[in-house]
């Protein structure tokens, strides 16, 4: 028997019992990767199923409850400065005023509503639109739904109300060789809007756009420096929209209640000035139908018109007399080609044009050198005996131009003002293609079997032949004349006729050229031609009625004798420059006559 040392040292009757090492079935390692397994697991299994869009992000939740309407309290009124009572105006019936606090800046606001909702009105609201300029006259201001607007009011027009210039000196400017200058395209760019306000003399009429981001400001500064004012309308140019003047253009394109409505835009920017131009717009002042109602209701307005001379179809000068407004057109472009040289010779230009007619329009844009240019050239301008003088100035003077020429003209047959020989001009007068277009009037009289009044002209230097000496009765429009009320005016004063009732009109202003070798002879050179609307009465007198020998009024004859014709012959009667347009009036009026 083997006894061990473990045996032999053990106490005798005591038997020890062997203490036995646990052991775990798997190695630490081993549990720690299972922990983190069931903890990946769960994470998975709370993503997958649990319904939580807010991603484990803390919740808090409020349980509101709905005021009773009889514990609805007023908002608190938040005031600044020193506190001032306000007056409450009294509630309608069926309105309630509720009273909106702005929490940034504490700014109230009461808006009155309906008892259902379905109209808001805000009493007092602020306008939207820019602040008037000190120095305007409220009397000459309309409220419109973008801000207050110029019109004439008791007699007084803005266009002379703020007019630049003395009494005396538009008195010493109608016996002097004047010139007036434009400057446009001003009001973007502040820098150069400062310079043409500061370094140009007082006397040139400054043109500015109703963009920028205030050309209020602007414009009182130039006003406050004695300088005129005008607004420049953006107008369609014929490459449109590549070509775009800017909001709210006026297209030749849209409804006359389209382009008023912007009119009225541009209106509202900014006030003090005397008339409107065009900015750009060659296809726009070449459309007689777009033309015709921003520029009338620019006339009853009281301001004037200016034409930058850009365009050469241009019907601003037509339209605009025929309304009766001031109307001036610029003569040359002073910077068309923008170096000193080139600048200088146009000056002296209008110099020249100046001191031969009475009067020139430049127009320039407010380029650095033109600045400068014109700065320098007008130092020195009095003492060679030409004045300097603001764009009204040179309106008052064209007219009187006109009226003292015609005085001329009677009492010397042979001479004549803007006599045209050939497409130069001469002696610098007006070229034909920048004569402007007489405003008249054409009546087509029809009796009830279908035939048409002609008359056989008296003489005149239109005349080819003794076959194209028959026409239908016209007549110029005075300035501010109503077109019907010529119409009828201009029947009476050729034939003697008043028993008539309108039937109707053609839509468009049709135009004829006169030959180049008449046109020095033929309204005494004023006129390359003449735009005319015509309408078609019905004769209801008898033909006893019909006088061309004394016609009403005590004027002098146009006719020697009349017939009735069929409306179809007309174009074969007329003299040839003439028949485009009776060709329109035959087809417009072609259904009246029965045939």
């Amino acid at each position: 028997m083997t006894v061990s040392s473990d045996d032999l040292s053990a106490p005798l009757g005591q038997t020890e019992v062997r203490k036995r090492r646990f052991r775990l079935p798997i190695s630490a390692p081993q549990a720690v990767a299972g922990v983190l397994g069931v903890v990946l697991l769960g994470f998975l299994g709370f993503a997958i199923f649990g319904d939580n869009p807010l991603g484990g992000e803390p919740v808090s939740r409020v349980a509101l409850k709905p005021p009773a309407p009889a514990e609805e309290k007023p908002p608190i009124e938040i005031k600044r400065g020193p506190a001032k009572a306000a007056e409450k105006a009294p509630e309608v019936t069926g309105q309630k005023t509720i009273t909106i606090i702005d929490g940034s800046s504490g700014a109230r606001r009461d808006v009155v509503v309906s008892s259902d909702g379905s109209e808001t009105v805000e009493p007092g609201a602020p306008e939207a639109a820019p602040p008037v300029i000190s120095g305007i006259n409220p009397k000459l201001l309309e409220k419109s739904r973008y801000g207050m607007v110029p019109i004439a009011a008791d007699g007084l027009k803005p266009v002379s109300a703020y007019a630049a210039g003395s009494d005396a000196e538009r008195a010493k400017a109608m016996k002097t060789p004047s010139i007036a200058i434009v400057i446009g395209g001003l009001g973007v760019g502040a820098a150069k809007t400062a310079d043409a306000i500061m370094k140009l003399p007082a006397a040139v009429t400054l043109g500015f756009t109703p963009y920028g981001s205030d050309p209020g400001k602007l414009v009182e500064r130039a006003r406050a420096q004695r300088h005129e004012v005008l607004l420049q309308l953006p107008m369609e140019p014929f490459d449109y929209p590549d070509n775009d003047p800017g909001p709210q253009t006026l297209l030749a394109t849209a409804t006359p209640e389209q382009n008023l409505d912007r009119l009225l835009w541009h209106m509202s920017r900014f006030q003090g000035y005397v008339g409107v131009a065009n900015f750009m717009g060659a296809r726009f002042v070449a459309a007689d139908a777009a033309m015709q109602p921003v520029i009338r209701d620019a006339g009853k307005r009281g301001l004037g018109y200016f034409d930058d001379g850009t365009a050469a179809r241009s019907v601003g000068q037509a339209v605009a007399e025929g309304q009766g407004m001031p109307f001036a057109r610029a003569d040359l472009g002073i910077d068309t080609v923008p170096t000193s040289a080139d600048i200088d010779k146009a000056l002296a230009k209008l110099e020249s044009l100046a001191k031969e007619r009475g009067y020139a329009v430049g127009f320039a844009s407010a380029l650095p050198i033109s600045i400068e240019r014109i700065g320098a050239w007008a130092k020195a301008l009095e003492s060679r005996g030409v004045m300097l003088v603001p764009l009204t100035t040179a309106m008052l003077k064209s007219k009187t131009g006109k009226r003292l020429w015609s005085r001329v003209n009677s009492a010397q047959p042979n001479r004549c003002v803007n006599c045209v020989r050939d497409a130069r001009g001469i002696d610098g007068m007006a070229r034909y293609e920048d004569l402007p277009y007489r405003t008249c009037v054409g009546m087509m009289l029809i009796n009830p079997e279908g035939l048409v009044f002609i008359g056989r002209r008296a003489g005149g230097i239109e005349h080819v032949d003794e076959t194209h000496v028959w026409q239908m009765p016209q007549g110029g429009v005075d300035p501010g004349e109503d077109t019907w009320e010529a119409a009828k005016r201009e029947l009476y004063e050729e034939t003697s006729v008043r028993s008539v009732e309108k039937l109707g009109e053609v839509p468009d202003w049709l135009i004829y050229d006169i030959p180049r070798t008449v046109a020095g002879r033929s309204w005494k050179g004023r006129y390359r031609g003449q735009r005319q609307k015509w309408f078609a009465v019905r004769f209801t007198g008898r033909d006893e009625e019909i006088n061309v020998v004394a016609p009403g009024g005590g004027h002098k004859p146009e006719f020697i004798k009349w017939r009735w014709e069929p409306m179809k012959n007309l174009p074969d009667l007329i003299v040839p420059f003439k028949r485009p347009v009776y060709e329109r009036v035959v087809k417009e009026f072609s259904k009246l006559s029965g045939e």
